[in-house]
């Protein structure tokens, strides 16, 4: 009987102390999105932007302060917007110099030293094997805008739509041009774009 009453105190002893264990054990949360980390700005980071970076290992350029930046756009106000849009021809392009893009191309005039947020987009395809990269830049008065380096649009031989953003801070007062100008990492890969916009917003300090 003794052994019995033992037995059933050693059960539910273990019992309380498998509950307590468990009880104490955090639950994990879902990772927090950072979208400076999602490299292709599909909303997820996966091993897609790993592989996105990996390609581009090893380059160099100017580091900029991600929270410096984001700081300077979240306390200006917009002042002024110009575009340019074309949508109906085809242009092509086969080198590893950077060259200006057909008809991407606006002319501002500041009254004011400002931050100057670029926005462009295009229907692109890479006309190589697929293992090379399309890439695009902006400029202003043709020096390269932030990212300096560009962005790759694609690697893609199908057309596909894409859209980059790039930034130049403290541009004085006066008139400047803003161009986009695009590359292949291969002299004979070649590349195209068809319906493609120029947003240039201007925003104050």
């Amino acid at each position: 009987m003794a052994n019995k009453r033992n037995m059933s105190v050693a059960v539910l002893a273990t019992f309380c102390l498998t509950v307590t264990i468990f009880s104490i054990i955090p639950v994990m949360s879902a990772p927090v999105y950072d979208p400076l980390k999602d490299v292709n700005d599909d909303g997820v980071i996966d091993a897609k932007d790993w592989q996105l970076v990996k390609v581009r290992i090893p380059s160099v350029g100017i580091p900029i302060n991600k929270t410096e930046l984001l700081l300077e756009v979240q306390t200006a106000r917009t002042h002024n917007e110009s575009s340019s849009t074309t949508l109906s021809e085809i242009s092509s392009y086969a080198g590893m110099n950077w060259n200006d893009m057909a008809e991407m191309s606006v002319t501002i005039d500041l009254a004011s030293s400002s931050m100057l947020v670029i926005t462009f987009s295009a229907q692109a395809r890479n006309m190589g094997t697929g293992l090379y990269e399309l890439s695009a830049r902006a400029t202003v008065d043709a020096a390269p805008a932030n990212p300096s380096n560009g962005v790759m649009l694609t690697q893609s031989t199908y057309w596909g739509t894409y859209s980059c953003t790039f930034y130049a801070s403290n541009v004085s007062a006066g008139t400047h041009t803003v161009k986009i100008q695009w590359r292949t990492n291969d002299e004979n890969s070649g590349a195209q774009v068809i319906g493609r916009t120029l947003i240039v917003t201007t925003l104050l300090p």
